[in-house]
């Protein structure tokens, strides 16, 4: 046999003995070369165990088993420690490779965490005709027709002017604002309601909304309105009008006149929740309806129409729209499907059980997920590992 297949023969043998399972042939192969190669190593799987202390509490409760198997007398039993020192220092090599290895990983964890920057104001406008326009400049010009100008502030809000005699708006002519991940926006309808869209959320209504004998928008994700009760254009075919305002999402209508609420509907989220901070709404879906007030929460469950409310923490809710990450009891699931939306991430659970876990806490959006990763470690019950963009949970 030559020096390389003895070598790993003697690996298998040694790998066996730490097991427990070498049989009695194999053991008298294995206790004849250790007699007689005091000077030579051999590699031990570095899974063998995680840590130092695991190895050698692992080695030494192997010598404690073949001492109570074999009866043998003293010189024996100092034979198995010299034979559990020797492995005991092979195995401390390896598992300063391993620690050298998990160092690697981790400062190449921590350089991935770095790259991942927070979102940024950033929106698609689809117009009518198709033709698609990203919104990332301000006192930018979009479109002008027909007495109405669509265009960016100098805040980057998108706005939409109408001329005080111009011609009213075709009523077929759709506009829709798309954000991705890691995008937020906000915008002026063109009648006067302002609007702020979360991450992967969209709203499409028509150019000629403030000339309807009915507002009517639609939209998907989380997105926040501050409704005029009375029209505000300056043109003289609706200024000052008192017209309802509907919101389309998801199976669910809600009207209001002159109010303040959000509406969380994303598709990958079990119910569809409508916030009231300000006025009153009605919400209708699956048949039923019901009348919010400030500071309750209505949940729509779309697949077993039904419609529960409840009271809430409206701070907690606008958190988003303030610029904050802000959980009061959520669980992991919930505050790392956030996360992945605002920072453009796909989020891994190794361990399931893991997106149960509880949590209590607020810090910046505007923060590198890296911050947000370690206040969450900070309780010591999870912790992240990231490749590329990909950051997976454990314990």
């Amino acid at each position: 046999m030559d020096e390389i297949s003895k070598k790993t023969r003697l690996e298998v043998l040694a790998a066996k003995w730490l097991e427990g399972s070498i049989s009695q042939d194999e053991r008298e192969e294995f206790n004849e070369w250790f007699h007689s190669n005091l000077e030579t190593s051999v590699a031990i799987k570095e899974t063998f165990a995680s840590s130092r202390e695991e190895h050698r509490l692992k080695i030494l409760s192997r010598i404690h088993k073949e001492i109570r198997r074999e009866h043998r007398p003293l010189i024996v039993r100092r034979l198995w420690l010299s034979a559990a020192a020797a492995v005991l220092l092979i195995m401390g090599g390896i598992l300063c490779l391993h620690q050298m290895n998990l160092k690697k990983e981790q400062l190449l964890s921590e350089r991935y965490l770095n790259a991942i920057k927070p979102g940024t104001n950033k929106a698609v406008l689809t117009l009518g005709d198709g033709r698609q326009v990203v919104l990332s400049q301000t006192g930018q010009q979009i479109f002008s027709q027909s007495g109405i100008k669509i265009l960016t502030d100098k805040n980057g809000r998108l706005k939409y002017e109408i001329k005080p005699m111009g011609v009213i708006p075709s009523s077929s002519a759709f506009n829709t604002i798309t954000t991705p991940k890691g995008g937020q926006f906000e915008l002026v309808l063109p009648d006067g309601s302002r609007v702020w869209l979360n991450a992967m959320s969209s709203i499409r209504f028509p150019v000629n909304l403030a000339f309807a004998a009915r507002r009517r928008v639609e939209t998907s994700g989380e997105v926040y309105f501050e409704v005029s009760r009375k029209i505000s254009t300056k043109h003289a075919a609706t200024e000052g009008k008192e017209v309802p305002f509907h919101v389309i999402s998801r199976g669910q209508s809600v009207e209001v006149l002159g109010t303040q609420f959000n509406i969380n509907s994303y598709p990958e989220e079990e119910f569809v929740k409508t916030t009231l901070l300000e006025g009153k709404v009605s919400i209708s879906a699956s048949g039923q309806r019901v009348i919010l007030i400030p500071g309750q929460q209505a949940c729509v469950l779309p697949e077993k129409q039904s419609i529960g409310i409840r009271e809430i923490d409206s701070e907690e809710v606008m958190a988003w729209k303030n610029g904050l990450f802000m959980f009061d009891g959520q669980d992991l699931q919930t505050i790392l499907l956030q996360a992945a939306r605002w920072y453009d991430v796909e989020i891994e659970f190794r361990d399931p059980d893991l997106k149960r876990q509880k949590f209590k806490g607020s810090i910046s959006r505007f923060e590198n997920i890296r911050q947000l990763l370690e206040v969450l470690e900070s309780t010591g019950s999870v912790h992240f590992k990231a490749e590329g963009r990909r950051i997976t949970a454990m314990k």
